[in-house]
């Protein structure tokens, strides 16, 4: 893949607070061409800076592009919108959590690459792991920040090899232009934006403990969150 192909001009990613860097997005499209990955669930859209790029190589290379986020904020969202506007990409307003199970259901025989810009943290990881090892057509899961979660412990149970940026076998070249381009677009002064890692199925930790406190911590959030609709239900009607 030609790395001129994707453009990076086309957006200013200073006006995108953030969004993905560059070479994290160039990384995961070359995560879905070596992987021959058929569909793209992208969760976390905010303004559409990584989403534009990813979906324009989805749609050149005919690979369907599910995008989901909550829309709290409507100036974000009609933001992202306009910026997406010739790109063709599912949107899907709702929680994580309780969509995707839906998605990966409904396309069980196409192969799945999911970029997990939010939620973040030990339940998205939990969740992540979960699918993965449930689901035969998810062959990858890729996180943003990951290496920011320093005082996750959990994360080291869960996954017995982790891949980053330097797992990437990409040319000397590519690799000049990527912190070329990195450099040019930074939107604040750090030493290294490639905070991100992927996992593949085999780089699951398939123990006995890791399933356990993955299964624990998603069901104890799924009974928190219906308990909390339905006192926010109660609440409206005593309030009617």
């Amino acid at each position: 893949m030609n790395i001129n192909s994707l453009s990076f001009k086309d957006l200013n990613r200073k006006k995108f607070p953030g969004s993905l860097d560059p070479s994290e997005i160039y990384s995961f499209i070359c995560l879905l061409k070596k992987n021959n990955i058929d569909l793209v669930i992208e969760s976390g859209r905010q303004y559409g800076y990584s989403t534009y790029f990813i979906g324009k190589y989805c749609n050149i290379n005919n690979i369907k592009f599910y995008s989901i986020d909550v829309c709290f904020n409507k100036n974000i969202n009609l933001k992202s919108i306009k910026t997406l506007s010739r790109i063709k990409v599912k949107y899907i307003d709702g929680n994580f959590f309780f969509v995707i199970k839906k998605i990966l259901d409904r396309f069980r025989y196409k192969k799945i690459a999911l970029l997990v810009d939010g939620p973040k943290g030990t339940r998205a990881f939990c969740f992540c792991y979960s699918h993965l090892i449930n689901y035969n057509n998810l062959k990858l899961v890729f996180f943003d920040n990951f290496l920011d979660q320093s005082n996750n412990l959990f994360k080291n149970f869960l996954f017995k090899k982790k891949n980053y940026f330097g797992d990437l076998k990409y040319s000397l070249k590519i690799r000049k232009e990527l912190i070329f381009i990195n450099s040019k677009h930074r939107i604040k002064a750090v030493i290294n934006d490639n905070d991100f890692a992927f996992f593949l199925k085999n780089d699951l930790n398939l123990s006995y403990f890791s399933l356990f406190f993955c299964n624990l911590n998603i069901f104890y959030y799924l009974i928190k969150e219906k308990i909390s609709k339905v006192k926010k239900k109660f609440k409206f009607l005593t309030n009617y």
